[in-house]
């Protein structure tokens, strides 16, 4: 299983399209966990008896978690000093501005590095100085310490090209994850989505069209949920975000109500987006709790 552990709610870098805790302060939340490592490893090993799974996977998130090593090395040492009967695996979700500060506890016991490149912090020449050398500087730093995988991760929006991003940084990773921005609207879905499309396409090379190419237009052009069944044989609950733009509330309720279930519920979240359980975790919790677990 995979567990994020939101290690800090701070940040040192400031993206306009983040949706992480972007109202962490607002409604409450502890920049720092609020509890132990050994409530932490309690919750994991408890899961993991649970499934019957032999691998633990445990994502620093945040925020910016390098903003918190201490902690992070905290969970590594705990991890060292105690045996069980699952393997467990670290992986850093970072901006990669403090990679030159890791410590050689946490580099040494990290299984992969996922950095989170802005674009919009990118300049369009001089690069000697400034966020893209920091960001290349760490990344030589790594490699220079460790053999591990680097997955580089950015935002695809309006104002950036898929091409051109891509070129830009395959050189430095082994490999490239991206997400369209989640936002209320595109000023112009319609030029954004056959620009997407088109430079998707064209990344792939003619060797790699020959292979990859059906698989991308699949996914383009032809994939939809509905094909793989709506018939379900378990209880199925959806709790939505009212203002989930990532998720988009209307399809997903469509979708919805195309299924059939033993039990079945669409639940709405006011006030919240993406990360419903903690933009309205007084609601999340009320419909886990008084809902949902009745019915288990």
């Amino acid at each position: 299983m995979e567990y994020y552990v939101f290690v800090s709610n701070d940040c040192n870098l400031n993206c306009s399209y983040c949706s992480i805790l972007v109202k962490s302060v607002e409604i409450g939340l502890p920049n720092k966990p609020a509890y132990t490592v050994e409530k932490l490893y309690s919750l994991i090993y408890r899961h993991q008896k649970i499934n019957n799974d032999q691998i633990a996977h445990i994502i620093f998130f945040g925020g910016e978690p390098t903003l918190n090593m201490d902690f992070i090395e905290k969970i590594i040492l705990f991890s060292k000093n105690h045996k069980y009967e699952f393997e467990i695996r670290f992986m850093l979700h970072t901006n990669g501005l403090l990679l030159e500060d890791l410590s050689e506890l946490i580099l040494q016991n990290l299984d992969a590095i996922m950095l989170s490149i802005n674009h919009l912090k990118i300049p369009k020449f001089n690069l000697y100085e400034g966020y893209f050398k920091k960001i290349v500087d760490g990344i030589s730093f790594i490699k220079q310490k460790k053999k591990i995988p680097l997955i580089g991760r950015f935002t695809v929006t309006e104002n950036a090209s898929l091409y051109t991003l891509l070129m830009q940084l395959h050189p430095f990773f082994d490999y490239l994850y991206w997400q369209i921005e989640n936002c209320y609207q595109f000023n112009d879905y319609q030029k954004f989505y056959h620009s997407y499309k088109f430079e998707m396409m064209y990344f792939l090379s003619v060797d790699a069209q020959k292979y990859q190419g059906d698989l991308m237009r699949f996914l383009l052009e032809d994939y939809d949920a509905r094909n793989y069944g709506t018939e379900y044989s378990i209880p199925v609950y959806y709790i939505m975000g009212e203002n989930d733009y990532q998720t988009p509330y209307p399809i997903a309720e469509a979708f919805f109500e195309e299924i059939t279930a033993p039990v079945q519920h669409f639940f709405s979240v006011p006030d919240a987006g993406h990360f419903t359980m903690l933009d309205n975790k007084t609601e999340f919790d009320r419909i886990l709790l008084e809902e949902i677990r009745p019915t288990l």
